[in-house]
């Protein structure tokens, strides 16, 4: 039912579990090089009924599901016999490379699960909102999340860590999702993260220019950072006006 690496990624995950826990921060990587903790296999029926189940349960309680970590461990695709079946099987009918076969046999189970959880979070409520953060990143595929079937689709436009995406990068996220966006499939909501320790925050100025390039819809990541930091609280209160 969980997830399967490589047999290379399971020796690098086991000596990686001796890491500290702030490995990433202090490597100053936006993503961990493998999530540690265990996930579930996107492909398995007893991992999708169990998903299901959860949505439901999540639906018929609140006005809608946010949806989180739904990707892959190594960030591009699972190792167990079912997914290395279906990408053979796609290899060989659509006469792919291994490589390509993998990539697309790792997009197709993404978005297939968000159809699926999409569908029976409605078949509770019609009108409870799905939605999501996209996290982590599919490495093939990176701005795959304009084919997810949800109402919202919160894609990162700046991160948490040093070194600070610069804000090139941030309008030129910002575009991209935008203009890869399908209405027909979901609406790109800019993901803003910030934390609030003092090694890691940004200015209320900065966070400003990042909000700048934000619509009417935004999530911001965490709320930690406003509490404590005026700047940044005053930044987010202009913007909400």
């Amino acid at each position: 039912m969980v997830q399967r690496l490589a047999p290379s990624e399971e020796a690098l995950a086991g000596a990686m579990r001796d890491a500290p826990r702030d490995y990433d921060l202090f490597a100053h990587r936006w993503f961990p090089a493998l999530i540690r903790s265990r996930t579930v296999c996107f492909e398995q029926p007893d991992a999708i009924d169990f998903l299901v189940q959860r949505v439901c349960k999540a639906a018929a309680i609140s006005r809608g599901v946010a949806l989180d970590g739904f990707g892959f461990k190594n960030h591009y695709a699972c190792w167990c016999e079912r997914c290395e079946v279906k990408r053979a099987r796609m290899a060989r009918d659509e006469g792919l490379n291994p490589y390509d076969a993998m990539a697309r046999a790792s997009e197709e189970t993404l978005v297939a699960i968000s159809e699926t959880l999409f569908g029976a979070v409605k078949s509770v409520d019609p009108d409870a909102i799905v939605m999501n953060h996209l996290w982590p990143p599919f490495k093939p595929s990176p701005y795959y999340g304009s084919r997810l079937r949800m109402d919202y689709c919160s894609q990162t436009i700046s991160w948490f860590y040093k070194p600070v995406w610069s804000l090139e990068r941030v309008r030129f996220e910002t575009k991209e999702m935008k203009r890869l966006e399908d209405p027909s499939r979901n609406q790109f909501v800019p993901f803003i993260a910030c934390y609030a320790d003092e090694h890691n925050v940004r200015s209320g100025d900065r966070i400003a220019a990042e909000l700048s390039q934000c619509g009417e819809n935004l999530v911001f990541c965490n709320l930690e950072a406003p509490k404590r930091h005026r700047g940044i609280a005053e930044a987010l209160v202009t913007h909400l006006r």
